[in-house]
């Protein structure tokens, strides 16, 4: 079974939580309105067999940041070239993703 690490890392002076497990190219798993990375747990067990997975906490939820700003879909997409797989509201930031940088998205 994969073992599934609690991370965070800072970025522009806000502090992202995340879950990471695997190996592999990365797969980055969003999760939708009023939920957390959380929600993906048993998914991420089956991901990580063959791929890295990246579960953050969007901004102002679960274990992340909550600033004052910085909620536009632009800023929340920025990612480097992964997969994504997205839940509910998390589609709203991968979409933005996909139409603004679509080189840095695998499908």
């Amino acid at each position: 079974m994969a073992v599934i690490e609690e991370r965070s890392a800072t970025a522009n002076r806000i502090r992202l939580h995340y879950l990471m497990a695997g190996q592999g190219d990365p797969v980055i798993l969003l999760h939708g309105y009023a939920e957390t990375s959380h929600m993906w747990r048993p998914l991420i067990v089956e991901l990580a067999k063959t791929w890295t997975v990246i579960a953050p906490d969007l901004r102002g939820f679960g274990q992340s940041d909550k600033p004052e700003g910085g909620y536009d879909k632009k800023t929340m997409a920025g990612c480097p070239r992964s997969r994504r797989v997205v839940n509910g509201g998390g589609r709203r930031a991968g979409d933005s993703a996909n139409f603004d940088i679509p080189s840095g998205i695998s499908r």
